[in-house]
C-alpha cells in the first residue's frame, strides 16, 4: 500500500487494514506536507504513529521509503536522511 497516495486520495489506510486484514504486506512510505506535496517522513501530515499501530493487522512485513520529489531546494539525499531519523521516530525498524 502506498500510504500517501492513499492519505492524498482522502481514504483512512486503518480502514482498508480492518476491511482487509493481513493483505497490506509491503508499505510505501512517504509523508505529504500541508500543501498535499510530498515531504520527507515525520516532516508532514499523514499520522504514522497511528497507521504503525495497526502494522500486524495490516500483515505488514516489508516497507520502503519514497520520495517521488523534492520541494524548495531539497535534495533526495537530504530528504531520505531526513526520512530515515523520522522511520525511528514512529518506531519502523
Amino acid at each position: 500500500m502506498d500510504l500517501y497516495w492513499v492519505v492524498k486520495a482522502g481514504a483512512d489506510p486503518v480502514a482498508y487494514f480492518k476491511k482487509y486484514p493481513g493483505r497490506f504486506k509491503i508499505w510505501h512510505v512517504k509523508d505529504m506536507d500541508s500543501q498535499g506535496r510530498f515531504a520527507p517522513v515525520g516532516t508532514g501530515t499523514i499520522d504514522f504513529a497511528r497507521i504503525r499501530a495497526n502494522k500486524k493487522l495490516a500483515g505488514m512485513k516489508y516497507y520502503l521509503v519514497e520520495q517521488d520529489m523534492t520541494f524548495d531546494n531539497q535534495t533526495a539525499l537530504e530528504a531520505i536522511k531526513i526520512s530515515h531519523e523520522g522511520l525511528k521516530k514512529f518506531g519502523f525498524e
